[in-house]
Formats: C-alpha cells, structure tokens, sequence
C-alpha cells in the first residue's frame, strides 16, 4: 500500500503538514523615537493546531515595555499558518511564504500611528521562512514592569484582486493592573503577493485567541503568541462577494458591510 504525504503551500512553495516550522529574520526601524538596528526575529509555528510565538530579540527596556501594544507584529505568521477550517485556506496555502505585509496601526485616543511591514523571502535550504522587517512610528507608553491583556479578537480578509488581500479591524488591549480604560488601536493591513488569476477570491475571517504578549526584561525580547484559526465568509456574512466596486476599486469587509477603496 503507498502512503501519500500531505502538503500544503501554493504549488511552488509546499510544507509537509503536521510538521513545526520556524521563521527567522531581521528586524529595523524606530519606534518611540528608540532606533532598531539589525534585531533578530524568531518565530516557531505548531501548524498542527495553529499556534504561533513570534519574538523580537536584544530591544531595550526603554522601548521594550511599549512594543506590548504593537499587538499586530504577530498578525501577519498567524495569518500564514491558521488552521484552516471549512474549507477555508491560511495564508502559505496561497503566497508559498512570498509576500508582503503591511499594517498601518493608529490608536485613537493619544494619536499614535506606527507601520509594520514584513517582507517574506520564502524557504531557504534548511526549510526556514525568511523575512525582513521594518517598524516605524510611535505607540503609547505602558509603564515598566506592567502586562497587557488581550482578548480573542477576529479579522476579515477581503480577497478583492489576484494577489491582493486587504483587512480593516479595531481592537483593543488592557494594561493589567492600571486602572485605566481598554487602549483601543484601529488596523489598516494589505499583503501583496504575485497571485494568478484563477485564485477563488473569498473574504475568509481570522480569529485569534489565547492571545499572549509580555515582554522580557531580563533577555530584553518581546514575545507574541496566539492561537489561529481560518474559516470562511458565506452567504450574507461576505459582503463583498457580489460587490464591483469598478476597474479600480477594491472592496474591502467592514464591521456590518462593505467599502471600496481605490
């Protein structure tokens, strides 16, 4: 009897599935005025069950402690890997682990904006995911010592062009202990890949939990987990489906409805 070995990835690019992956990079930039020059990045994925650790090494406490509200640095390698469900397909399953990602994040209520852009090289001959990474910007300050709490939180992923995927959410984080109101920050995300046109375009929704986010004083890394799943928009839900939003729109799933933008 032969036993086929399942895989997942675009046709080019394909993993063995059940097997963990780990990513690697640099990562560069300012933040809070604070330079990042030549940091490392690591992440190891549990494609099993959709569990991601992303970690940013060698940042010093005094930015360390407010890189806890970049909360969407791990978006992008949960996105990647979500387990699929329903049918629904994660993100290597479409780029091969090509791509790039940028998150525009703005919280309202200090006026902070920061950019994260991550751009994905694919696998190197070891089977690691390579990346680059960039920060800019500025985020508000949580005070030394302090934790931030995140609840499960979900994005829809309008898939509105070949190679083209846009989101648009708004979520918030507590800083344990405070006192003070939920910090509520709004994120504008695209990842661009080199896609083909027979792509079935379907708005597909994220849902991330078991959220973690903490910052390590001692080693100086800031650490992101979460735990994804993938499943898709149907019927009513996918307001985008039957949408034309013209030669140079593109639509994107909102909180009760739809845009285009151009």
């Amino acid at each position: 009897m032969r036993h086929f070995i399942k895989r997942y990835g675009d046709g080019r690019n394909c993993l063995r599935e059940g097997l963990p992956l780990r990513v690697n990079g640099r990562v560069n930039g300012e933040l809070n005025g604070v330079r990042i020059d030549d940091q490392d990045l690591h992440c190891y994925v549990v494609t099993a069950d959709g569990r991601t650790y992303t970690a940013i090494s060698r940042i010093p406490s005094s930015l360390g402690w407010h890189m806890q509200g970049l909360v969407p640095v791990g978006t992008v390698i949960s996105w990647l890997f979500a387990l699929p469900r329903e049918g629904a397909v994660n993100g290597f399953s479409l780029t091969g682990g090509v791509l790039n990602y940028t998150a525009e994040v703005s919280y309202p209520s200090s006026g902070d904006r920061a950019t994260i852009q991550f751009m994905f090289k694919g696998m190197d001959v070891f089977d690691y995911l390579k990346a680059d990474v960039t920060i800019s910007g500025t985020v508000p300050p949580i005070p030394k010592g302090a934790k931030i709490k995140v609840e499960d939180n979900s994005q829809e992923f309008s898939h509105s062009q070949p190679g083209f995927i846009s989101a648009q959410s708004r979520h918030s984080y507590e800083v344990e202990g405070s006192g003070s109101p939920p910090v509520v920050y709004s994120v504008q995300e695209t990842i661009e890949w080199d896609g083909c046109l027979e792509e079935s375009r379907r708005t597909m929704r994220h849902l991330a939990s078991r959220n973690f986010i903490i910052y390590d004083d001692n080693e100086g890394i800031v650490r992101y987990a979460m735990t994804s799943s993938m499943s898709p928009l149907e019927g009513e839900a996918d307001h985008c489906r039957e949408v034309n939003c013209g030669p140079n729109g593109l639509c994107m799933v909102v909180e009760g409805g739809h845009k285009c933008d151009c």
